[in-house]
């Protein structure tokens, strides 16, 4: 009798505990998706589905606002990129300290802050690019730069009529 109660503790506490792969993000894009992602050295850079903007980083000469409309299949496409890094949990779950308390510097230091509308519900995240975890902050990275940065936004005829950024940072 008291070996089945003890099994049937475990039984329930293992799966209270989180044996759980449920994914923060729908498998479906919801109606209401919309982000705002801030990226870049000091978060200048700005993509804002909610007031179809983007803002880019000029450098020396400050910041600029354009219109930019994204379509359902941008939106589809960035939304699927998002659930494939599971970016909520991906975030939420990043350490900046290694076991034994090491730190990775970058520099300059890229900032994100990313405001995510999935199903009524608003996700406030944000991260830096020194993330202990060299695989998590790669594709962090490249889900920013490579796939919606360039692979998206720069393609857009708004982004190419912004003018080019002088100077650079150090």
């Amino acid at each position: 009798m008291i070996k089945k109660f003890l099994f049937l503790i475990l039984f329930i506490g293992g799966n209270l505990a989180g044996c759980s792969n449920e994914s923060s993000m729908p498998s479906e894009m919801p109606d209401d998706f919309q982000f705002s992602l801030k990226y870049g050295v000091q978060a200048l850079n700005e993509i804002d589905t909610f007031n179809h903007t983007y803002t880019k980083d000029l450098i020396m000469d400050g910041t600029i606002t354009t219109d930019l409309e994204l379509t359902k299949d941008n939106l589809q496409a960035i939304y699927q990129g998002m659930k494939e890094i599971e970016i909520v949990d991906t975030v939420k779950n990043a350490k900046y300290e290694g076991p034994f308390g090491e730190e990775v510097h970058v520099e300059p230091l890229g900032e994100y802050q990313l405001k995510l509308q999935l199903n009524g519900e608003k996700h406030n995240l944000s991260w830096t690019e020194n993330i202990y975890d060299e695989d998590t902050r790669n594709e962090l990275a490249e889900f920013v730069y490579r796939f919606l940065h360039e692979g998206i936004i720069m393609k857009k005829e708004e982004y190419k009529a912004l003018p080019q950024a002088s100077g650079g940072y150090e």
